[in-house]
């Protein structure tokens, strides 16, 4: 990783790893 990643990406990517496929990642980071 160069480049730093905002709290919000990472989070974002965490999130996405956590819900997977099933594709609930963008409902999660709507709501939060």
């Amino acid at each position: 990783m160069t480049s730093p990643a905002s709290p919000s990406e990472t989070r974002a990517l965490i999130i996405e790893r956590l819900v997977g496929d099933s594709g609930e990642a963008a409902q999660v980071i709507g709501a939060g």
